[in-house]
């Protein structure tokens, strides 16, 4: 008994000095600024640090008490999760106030150390919460779960189509009514990213590929018949605007009937109309004219047709709509960013994998000969798809390259990592290169252009890049860029973070323009949303109130100053959400539901190559919350 008593008294020591360590380095995590020149104490010399450790330490031992016996597995893959989580917290927060992590730095260590030894628990108590709430923990399905299912295969065999239904319709006028008032207050529509240039295109019918061709002649096409036919631009730019406005509504509708389908509560509808008819994000960019929001809903079609080929591939290999659909948003994906292509080549593989382990799922764990046979057919008619989809978009891109006779762009677009960490070394570090090495890099930029280097974003710098002399000698640029990478390692890993850490640090702002004058105004305290209506439109808005709150929400600390409520602005906040989800069902070896959802993941991976962190890029994050959440419930 005593024995016992000195032990519960220590496991309550150790509590408490880990959760006030951890409080400690939770300060490590935050992005507060120094002012005055004096080092910042706003959190440390703070009874706010006081109470958070109190608090950290209850938690601990709020965990220690709920958390039961897990296997190895599940202690591995928390630890996993939370050790990543721990170090994106303290490298985000270094990059954000000092442009530099310092990953030599024993103190950073230690401080990650402490923070996984504290999260880790946290997160498997959560973990298991959802496990017991929702029935994970049930290894066999009780029946009423097992005719369920057999329920919605059926449903799914004989449902009609989903644009053929009086919900759809409804979920979709009711989505753009909500829009209309944003569109009128961007009246024409947010004109911005890229839009001007997509539009000249056309306009002087002088194509390059360096723009997705199909958004090109979409956008442009539109905006140009608008001026020929009417006499207008913006009625052109209005057009396109309420065309997108549609297709993203039907899109959300379809969505937000196959999760309520599978969660079946009518407060699921509610909350999904309500966020995709009202939270800022959403609307934000269903008026705005970048390719992105296509892009997204195709991926998020995608994603959904892939999620119930999962769940059934027998059923869904029947339905010629379901493959047809399938093929045509994939092909669209990949067709308005070649980032959807790259995603998709890589994730071919795991989706075989994944309906082989569906088919034996649903068989039994021993599979007869028929099953066998039945499976193997699922994995062909699986594979033609999906090289079919490759195959229509190859058809296409190649195409209208051919008959618009597009010129190819430029190779900077690739090389957006090299280029930063090449000129960053410059900026940092000059005397690391030689006199040839120097003549080298000002062949392929200017030596004036090196000091406009931004450590946020590549664009600047990568528009000054000669593409010729890489087209010459792209060996001899490698062998370059090798070269000083192996001298600076460090300096290389901070240049590509500095223009990615904002896709995973929750408290990073998005100001990457910061400085940057555009067509109406400059870049001050945020680039949240580019906003306005770039030439040949111009703004005329209804709703002037409404057009000043999402001109604060894009350009100035405004929803940030909100607690809580700003985490869902960020992107680094969402794709922790995202892969909490993730975690869970890789944490319950749920294949057929993870495979699909990793589609998404290997499109944010490819975002971390590009050339710097903006809202548009990872869009599926809001776009699909709704059914990344509903995934892991049973």
């Amino acid at each position: 008994m005593k024995h016992r008593e000195s032990s519960l008294k220590l496991n309550r020591v150790i509590q408490a000095v880990f959760g006030f360590a951890a409080s400690i380095f939770l300060g490590e995590t935050l992005s507060i600024a120094d002012t005055g020149g004096r080092e910042a104490v706003a959190y440390s010399n703070s009874f706010l640090s006081f109470l958070l450790g109190v608090l950290c330490v209850f938690c601990l031992v709020q965990a220690q008490k709920r958390l039961t016996e897990q296997s190895k597995w599940k202690k591995r893959i928390s630890t996993a999760f939370a050790f990543v989580f721990s170090l994106a917290l303290v490298v985000g927060k270094q990059l954000e106030t000092v442009e530099n992590s310092e990953i030599t730095n024993v103190i950073m260590w230690v401080a990650v150390f402490f923070l996984t030894l504290f999260f880790t628990p946290l997160l498997q108590v959560a973990w298991q919460w959802i496990e017991e709430r929702w029935g994970w923990e049930n290894r066999e399905e009780p029946v009423e779960k097992r005719t369920e299912k057999a329920a919605l295969d059926t449903d799914m065999q004989r449902e009609l189509p989903f644009f053929r239904t009086g919900a759809f319709w409804r979920n979709l006028i009711l989505i753009f009514i909500c829009w209309l008032p944003v569109f009128l207050a961007f009246y024409p529509g947010a004109f911005v990213y890229d839009a001007t240039d997509e539009y000249v295109q056309v306009a002087t019918r002088s194509f390059t590929t360096h723009h997705p061709l199909i958004h090109v002649l979409l956008l442009g096409g539109l905006v140009t018949g608008g001026n020929k036919f009417f006499g207008s631009f913006n009625l052109g730019i209005a057009a396109y605007t309420l065309f997108q406005m549609g297709i993203m509504a039907g899109v959300f509708s379809y969505s937000i009937l196959w999760v309520k389908k599978r969660m079946t509560q009518k407060w699921v509808e509610i909350i999904q109309l309500l966020f995709y008819g009202l939270f800022p994000v959403i609307p934000m960019y269903a008026v705005c004219s970048a390719k992105d929001s296509f892009f997204t809903i195709a991926l998020l079609v995608v994603v959904l047709q892939m999620l119930t080929l999962f769940e059934n591939p027998k059923t869904f290999l029947a339905k010629k709509g379901r493959i047809i659909a399938s093929i045509l948003a994939a092909a669209l994906m990949m067709l308005f960013r070649n980032n959807g292509c790259y995603a998709y080549l890589v994730w071919i593989p795991l989706a075989l994998v994944g309906v082989y382990a569906a088919g034996k799922k649903r068989g039994a764990d021993t599979l007869v000969e028929e099953e066998k046979d039945s499976c193997q057919r699922n994995i062909i008619k699986t594979a033609v798809i999906l090289f079919a989809s490759v195959a229509l978009f190859l058809l296409i891109s190649k195409g209208l390259e051919w008959g618009l006779n597009a010129v190819k762009g430029g190779s900077q677009e690739m090389l957006t990592v090299p280029i930063q960490q090449l000129v960053r070394t410059w900026n940092y570090s000059p005397e690391v290169f030689t006199e040839e090495e120097k003549e080298r890099l000002f062949s392929y930029i200017p030596e004036e252009e090196l000091d406009t280097y931004n450590p946020r974003i590549s664009d600047i710098i990568k528009s000054k890049f000669n593409n010729e002399a890489y087209r010459t000698n792209p060996g001899e640029f490698i062998r370059l860029w090798m070269r000083i990478g192996l001298r600076k390692p460090i300096t290389y890993l901070n240049a590509w973070l500095m223009t990615s850490y904002g896709f995973w640090y929750p408290d990073a702002v998005i100001n990457v323009y910061g400085g940057n004058t555009v067509y109406t105004y400059t870049y001050e305290d945020s680039s949240y949303f580019g906003f306005e209506t770039e030439m040949p439109g111009t703004r005329e808005s209804r709703f002037p109130w409404l057009e000043e709150q999402y001109r604060k929400i894009s350009l100035e600390l405004y929803q940030q100053k909100v607690p809580g409520v700003s985490m869902f602005f960020s992107p680094g906040f969402l794709f922790w959400t995202f892969a909490f989800c993730l975690g869970f069902l890789l944490y319950m070896r749920q294949w057929q539901r993870l495979i699909p959802m990793t589609l998404i993941l290997l499109v944010w991976l490819t975002f971390l190559l590009g050339p710097t962190y903006l809202v548009r890029y990872v869009l599926i994050l809001w776009f699909g919350l709704p059914v990344i959440v509903s995934r892991v419930k049973m």
